[in-house]
């Protein structure tokens, strides 16, 4: 897992992702640079581990420095069955241990899309292969999730 960065302020809002390649989440980490909205990036190598910590289970039982994520990341053209293990259990899981799902596909013609809706996902979208369309998706993502989306209990 990544440390949080350091902050004059609380972390308001923080990103689950996913990844067992340390190179995978160079994008992610830049991005959420971008975006800038005191957040930070909790990468787990493993679906058991990312169970954990949304369970706040284990090493992940301190609520104060593990808080429930706002957003998870589920990159299901790279790492399907860790990702789809992760959505089975959050959706027995009730709203407090929920965060916002984005599930990442290889091509809009993904049968996984479906799937993940089913599960409970809240956005599917293609990974892009060219890698500064994908830093600006990742962007936007991020921006739209963490600095525009609101969820019950959110003030404005």
């Amino acid at each position: 897992m990544t440390d949080p960065p350091p902050s004059s302020g609380p972390i308001r809002l923080s990103v689950l992702l996913v990844e067992p390649d340390p190179k995978g989440v160079e994008v992610y980490e830049s991005a959420l640079r971008r975006v800038d909205l005191s957040s930070r990036l909790l990468v787990l190598a493993t679906a058991g581990q990312a169970i954990d910590y949304l369970a706040g289970r284990a090493e992940f039982a301190d609520r104060t420095r593990f808080p429930v994520p706002r957003l998870a990341i589920l990159d299901l053209a790279r790492h399907r069955d860790a990702g789809l293990e992760v959505l089975r259990w959050l959706r027995g899981q009730s709203p407090p241990a929920r965060p916002s799902i984005v599930c990442l596909l290889a091509s809009a013609s993904d049968p996984d899309c479906a799937l993940a809706w089913e599960l409970g996902a809240h956005s599917c979208l293609v990974r892009a292969a060219d890698p500064e369309a994908w830093a600006r998706l990742v962007h936007l993502t991020l921006e739209y999730w963490l600095a525009f989306n609101l969820r019950p209990g959110d003030s404005i």
